[in-house]
């Protein structure tokens, strides 16, 4: 059993899973600390999973980029319980976790930084989850951020943009005439000089993925 812990992003979300199927999850939208929510929210999906945290043989944690004081408290949590039970952690990058949402030859994952700013990598993401980064992830202005991308890979994904993200993005491809959709259309994805913008992925979403990776980077040894 895996007990899956997301909290780089603000509103952060708790998995466990039995294998690779989902038995629960949880978030929380208060907008409170990840400090003062993130022990309730473990506990009561446990209860729901009608599952105990003894039962956990895995842990997965976010590992960032992301909030500095959420990924401080989700790490914190995540190896206080490991060395209790002496299970095993896998740390599974933010980026990659939004990126696994939405498998393309060429995915870019984005996170708000804040102050105008993302953090972003541009990954390769088969369909049966695994995935090859194709470049180091960055911490950039969205517009210097577009104009290498461009260069690199002229069809994209974009999957973890929020609505003022996809704004910019399109204005962006509409400026330098790149054709753009925001249907996630599969059969258009694959069409060349394309950027597509896939759904945000919902952090319950975010802690499953996590979970997955950890699985699978555990497994692999």
């Amino acid at each position: 059993m895996i007990l899956s812990v997301n909290t780089a992003t603000h509103e952060g979300g708790v998995a466990v899973l039995r294998g690779e199927r989902m038995l629960a999850a949880r978030t929380d939208a208060r907008g409170l600390a990840h400090s003062a929510t993130l022990l309730a929210q473990i506990d009561a999906l446990l209860k729901a999973a009608d599952t105990t945290l003894r039962e956990v043989e895995l842990f997965a944690v976010a590992v960032g980029p992301g909030s500095f004081a959420g990924l401080r408290t989700g790490l914190a949590t995540v190896k206080a319980f490991a060395a209790t039970l002496a299970r095993p952690i896998v740390g599974v990058p933010t980026l990659h976790a939004i990126a696994g949402t939405a498998p393309s030859h060429s995915t870019l994952a984005l996170l708000g930084a804040g102050r105008g700013e993302v953090y972003a990598q541009l990954l390769s993401v088969a369909s049966d989850g695994s995935m090859e980064e194709l470049d180091e992830a960055w911490h950039v202005r969205p517009d210097i951020l577009f104009e290498r991308c461009r260069r690199l890979c002229p069809t994209l994904k974009f999957v973890g943009a929020d609505p003022a993200h996809e704004r910019i993005i399109r204005e962006y491809a509409d400026h330098h005439g790149i054709a753009f959709s925001d249907k996630d259309d599969k059969e258009e994805v694959g069409a060349e000089n394309m950027w597509t913008v896939a759904a945000l992925p919902g952090p319950a979403a975010l802690a499953e993925q996590a979970a997955a990776l950890a699985l699978a980077t555990y497994r692999a040894g």
